[in-house]
């Protein structure tokens, strides 16, 4: 999904990161930069209809993870210094299995050009693990 609002520090390529990533149009999802509040709590309150969290993990200043997140290939979000300006953009990426930096896959601006370094990563969390995995304690009825 790319954004369509370019203004620096005012965009809307968080808002078109999180449609992509949870496969949602552009306007199902609200622009947290633009709302009133704290961008975070916004974003956080729109994950949990969808029953989802978010992690906000700040980057060693090589650009990687302090820990690996998984097995698991993981799509996150990814902020950093915007090519265009003074400002931070935020990208598509993708952990690869036990690595420690993201690859960015997807940029919002249709430049492309992806960010100039990288701050923070953005990891979508379930809030209740337990309703992903069959045959879990809710599923056998223990409590």
């Amino acid at each position: 999904m790319r954004q369509t609002d370019f203004t620096p520090s005012k965009g809307n390529a968080l808002q078109a990161c999180v449609a992509t990533v949870l496969g949602l149009e552009l306007d199902d999802v609200p622009n947290f930069i633009a709302q009133e509040g704290d961008l975070y709590e916004s974003l956080r309150n729109f994950l949990s209809t969808h029953g989802l969290g978010f992690m906000k993990i700040n980057l060693n200043e090589d650009g990687t993870l302090p820990f690996a997140p998984g097995a698991d290939s993981t799509l996150c979000l990814v902020a950093g210094q915007s090519p265009r300006g003074s400002h931070k953009h935020v990208v598509v990426a993708e952990i690869p299995s036990f690595a420690l930096k993201p690859v960015p896959v997807f940029d919002p601006h249709p430049s492309n050009d992806f960010l100039q370094s990288f701050i923070w990563v953005g990891l979508f969390v379930a809030l209740k693990p337990a309703n992903l995995v069959k045959g879990s304690v809710n599923d056998r009825g223990d409590s």
